[in-house]
């Protein structure tokens, strides 16, 4: 079980800010994710309640696999503590129980960096 975890974090931690990492750590450790079944060719969906409520997801093209986020940070082009919240609270999904909420679904991935969202 930790072979996937530790494939996802290792992919995925370099695109991360260390203080974006520390804080969505603090977010999962508080339960602040709650992860959803995918939806609309998403792989993973989740909710995280910050300072209001942020929706993530997690998209694949082939062997590419990008996240996005609702927040102000992603919407500037870096990827955010609510997606490195989520990734954590991927460790705790018990794969048996629930196989689309399992960070089998990411590992083995490339992971495509952020691009800023055009914003209206």
């Amino acid at each position: 079980r930790s072979e996937p975890l530790v494939s996802i974090v290792t992919s995925w931690s370099p695109f991360f800010q260390s203080q974006r990492r520390m804080r969505g750590r603090g977010l999962q450790h508080a339960g602040r994710v709650t992860l959803l079944p995918p939806s609309n060719g998403e792989v993973l969906r989740a909710r995280i309640e910050d300072s209001g409520t942020h929706h993530v997801d997690f998209h694949r093209e082939a062997d590419d696999a990008w996240a996005q986020c609702t927040c102000d940070a992603f919407a500037e082009g870096a990827y955010c503590e609510h997606i490195w919240a989520t990734i954590m609270q991927l460790a705790l999904a018990d794969a048996d129980a629930s196989p689309e909420l399992s960070a089998d679904r990411l590992s083995g991935l490339r992971v495509r960096a952020p691009r800023a969202r055009k914003r209206e």
